[in-house]
């Protein structure tokens, strides 16, 4: 099967990344035609791609450009939103008021884009609920496909014998309102005199700068802010963490998504932490593969509290780590991504 993966997109995002991985490891012939930025392709070089494939995929934050792609294509849409522009802009960034015109306009590029696609993919049943009850898309036009992960990425690393006994609470990620940095600030000072305890926060983005910030305002000497690091290392520095963070954002999306990076702790044999929600127990279940507290700074502390036992935060890795490599990696991804396509 021929699949032209088009609009502008980058193909090392991790939720692209996985499937192209997997699609091309089950012997999918991918081809890709990525959209300079704000500028549209030449035509007829875009529709000869178009012409030469049995399917268009269109990756994660392509919503502008699928219906230009749908006006001169000839081949099935397959649609991966990952996001609702509006539900981000409008009610997790905030950046947009809910009644104004630009609301409206994320609002309709959401439209447009889920009913001119053949075929959409939604990484959770609450962001597939959701694109059906606020777009009135029908559920036989969506495949519910969670993120997962590339197995031979994200692995386990036989740790080095530490000179100290300090418990490491690790956290990667973009700081954005949807992570619930202040949550986690906020359990650094409540176990600020728990001397066995280090968190450290690795990545980078808009609340970066209030958020360290928000530390040095507590004089909190138990977090380390790491700033951005490539891809090509995140492996080794979540090997290196104890307890791992995932998000706890109170919006309406962080009720929604389950996280690159839980699948990628988990893959990595480590024991994760995260905020309760439907979305989260649609893959994991709590004191079982997973820790799940309220979003707050009390809940997050006390769960951090019970994994500081060395054989109950193996216990907790090990079925993480067994679920996602059995259930979750790229060629489950793309095996339930072909069967969608076929069927």
């Amino acid at each position: 099967m021929k699949i032209l993966f088009t609009g502008y997109f980058d193909p090392e995002y991790n939720r692209t990344k996985v499937i192209i991985n997997g699609l091309e490891l089950l012997g999918a012939d991918i081809r890709l035609f990525p959209f300079p930025k704000k500028k549209k392709p030449e035509i007829h070089k875009l529709k000869e791609a178009i012409d030469d494939a049995d399917w268009v995929f269109m990756p994660s934050f392509t919503h502008t450009d699928l219906p230009f792609v749908k006006r001169i294509s000839n081949k099935p849409i397959i649609f991966d939103p990952l996001i609702s522009r509006y539900l981000s802009k409008v009610f997790d960034y905030k950046s947009v008021w809910k009644y104004s015109p630009r609301a409206y306009k994320n609002y309709l590029k959401d439209s447009r884009a889920l009913k001119r696609a053949d075929l959409i993919l939604a990484d959770t049943e609450s962001h597939k609920k959701y694109f059906m009850e606020k777009f009135s898309v029908k559920a036989d036009k969506i495949r519910v496909i969670p993120i997962g992960v590339i197995t031979e990425d994200f692995f386990p690393i036989k740790a080095k014998a530490k000179e100290d006994n300090k418990i490491i609470v690790g956290f990667y990620g973009s700081f954005i309102p949807l992570h619930g940095i202040d949550i986690i600030i906020n359990a650094a000072e409540i176990l600020k005199e728990e001397k066995n305890i280090v968190f450290k926060l690795i990545g980078n983005g808009i609340l970066f700068d209030t958020m360290k910030k928000m530390a040095e305002s507590k004089s909190l000497n138990n977090i380390v802010f790491e700033g951005w690091k490539p891809y090509s290392e995140l492996n080794l520095e979540i090997n290196n963490f104890d307890i791992c963070l995932g998000i706890f954002g109170e919006s309406i999306k962080a009720k929604m998504v389950v996280p690159n990076k839980l699948f990628h702790y988990a893959a990595c044999k480590k024991a994760i932490i995260s905020r309760t929600s439907e979305a989260i127990t649609e893959i994991f279940k709590h004191n079982i593969n997973i820790s799940l507290c309220e979003p707050s700074p009390a809940g997050l502390a006390s769960a951090i509290r019970l994994l500081t036992e060395d054989s109950e935060r193996a216990r907790i890795a090990k079925n993480a780590y067994d679920l996602i490599r059995r259930d979750f990696n790229q060629l489950k991804i793309a095996e339930n991504i072909l069967d969608f396509m076929e069927a």
